[in-house]
């Protein structure tokens, strides 16, 4: 990643590790279209390894140099998201893989990581159709909370992924 001063708005990498494809997007942190976006289809039988490799090649090329001020990754599976790590076993390399940590570590920022399922559903909720229909309030109660940052907080019994069922 590049140290050099940024001009314009401040932006977040997204990496989505899916089964069938692998993604990258930019986005400015207030925006809400993505500034570039890029998807890699997966072959037959990936590893984790060609996952690693070829996320991280997307989202370097659509960096293009810039050095965003955060990742925020998306994995197509199970996940433990307190110790931010994938619990997959559906593909070789996966099982209980620090991955935010990793990819902290690769690229020196800040990284957190959910499940494909709910991060699909923080960006409805605050960008698209979780919106809610013209004259309801979001802040109608959702059965959601939020943190001291206004941060959605999904209640560990229903999020996805994760095998949890209370």
């Amino acid at each position: 990643m590049s140290s050099r001063e940024e001009t314009g708005p401040p932006t977040i990498l997204a990496l989505d590790f899916g089964g069938t494809k692998n993604s990258a997007a930019v986005v400015a942190l207030r925006g809400r279209k993505w500034q570039a976006l890029k998807r890699q289809p997966s072959p037959p039988h990936p590893n984790a390894s060609y996952d690693w490799e070829t996320t991280l090649a997307i989202g370097r090329e659509l960096l293009n140099g810039r050095t965003p001020a955060a990742i925020g990754v998306s994995f197509g599976g199970p996940v433990d998201f307190l110790h931010q790590q994938v619990t997959s076993l559906h593909a070789s390399g996966w099982k209980d893989f620090p991955l935010a940590r990793w990819v902290q570590e690769t690229l020196h920022l800040p990284c957190q990581l959910d499940n494909d399922a709910n991060a699909g559903a923080l960006g409805e909720y605050h960008y698209g159709a979780g919106r809610g229909p013209p004259g309801r309030s979001r802040e109608e109660p959702t059965g959601h909370d939020h943190d001291q940052r206004g941060t959605l907080r999904t209640p560990p019994r229903a999020r996805a992924g994760t095998g949890d069922v209370r």
